[in-house]
């Protein structure tokens, strides 16, 4: 066991990893007409594409937990945790194929994967407990760093005003996350999300989307700066930092294209009652490719928050080392 503690984050990654992969497989077969429909095909419309979504999400946020997590506890906690929802929400979709469907190999390997997954897990975690040395205890966060949040946050609510129109009138630059990934280089991810969450709850004040769209940037935004702050907290260096904000980029750009996907689009479309044509057209104004939703969200959606994510990047080496002192003597 005291090797399995060891090498328990490999052996959890590559289960998650390959129950990601298995979405490329068969979930559903139809042996009488002779075909059959991958895991990815699945998502694109399918009557329970949300739960397939759900599936792959939970297996994503898994193998993010068991790499980047530094304390071993919490890595297999909340591993254990997405593995068990991923692996029931999978048992549900197996049950509903056999209603409609012979169930493809694909669906059954992804729950065996995140049920082994799963077990890894909880092996994972007691070794963990039996095996790994005690960490030592961490000072109490208390009003300094509470201040050091509320300070940035509000710095934070102040920048979102200053927006920059790039896919008019949707799609607009700000720098208000920049606050916030200061405060997970400087103070760990935790931070980073307690100012995302003050900014966001103060634009809950002024919101013209019910709040959808402070939720859609939460997690666009917190995806970006939760991994940029993860990465940078084992890798405490330059290289660390480029390869903590190049991957929390690309976090934000697939978060973004399922955020506007699954939440912005559908809440425009049936909530505010704009016709998904009138948002294309909007969108085909600046990138004239687009002419459907899948379109939109690869031509346009993406490679916004590609660039956006690029720009907070930069923004974010200029200012950081100028701004820690100022926070650690907060």
């Amino acid at each position: 066991m005291s090797v399995f503690s060891k090498y328990s984050k490999w052996i959890l990654a590559a289960l998650l990893l390959l129950s990601m992969l298995c979405f490329a497989l068969p979930f559903s077969s139809f042996p009488a007409e002779g075909g059959a429909l991958t895991g990815f095909a699945l998502l694109d419309g399918a009557e329970n594409a949300h739960f397939y979504a759900l599936t792959l999400l939970a297996a994503i946020l898994g193998l993010c937990a068991a790499l980047f997590e530094p304390d071993g506890r919490k890595k297999h906690g909340e591993s254990m945790l997405l593995s068990l929802i991923a692996a029931a929400l999978s048992a549900y979709l197996m049950r509903l194929e056999k209603e409609s469907a012979a169930i493809g190999i694909g669906l059954k390997l992804t729950f065996v994967m995140l049920a082994a997954a799963f077990a890894a897990s909880a092996l994972g975690l007691y070794a963990h407990k039996k095996y790994a040395p005690a960490p030592a205890k961490k000072p109490v966060k208390g009003i300094s760093y509470i201040a050091r949040v509320a300070v940035l946050g509000a710095v934070s609510a102040v920048l979102y005003y200053f927006e920059v129109p790039v896919i008019p009138p949707i799609y607009k630059l700000d720098l208000s996350a920049v606050p916030a990934l200061i405060a997970g280089f400087a103070m760990g991810p935790g931070a980073s999300l307690g100012v995302m969450a003050v900014k966001d709850l103060i634009g809950l004040l002024h919101t013209s989307s019910m709040g959808v769209g402070e939720l859609a940037d939460f997690l666009m935004s917190g995806s970006m700066t939760v991994v940029a702050s993860m990465i940078y907290l084992r890798r405490h260096t330059l290289k660390g930092a480029l390869l903590g904000l190049s991957l929390g980029t690309l976090a934000m750009g697939v978060v973004g294209g399922l955020a506007n996907y699954f939440i912005m689009i559908p809440f425009y479309v049936q909530v505010m009652n704009m016709p998904l044509e009138v948002i294309l057209s909007l969108i085909a104004k600046t990138v004239p490719a687009v002419d459907s939703l899948w379109k939109m969200i690869l031509l346009a959606v993406v490679p916004f928050n590609l660039l956006k994510g690029v720009v907070l990047s930069a923004v974010t080496m200029l200012l950081y080392k100028r701004i820690a002192p100022f926070l650690k003597n907060l």
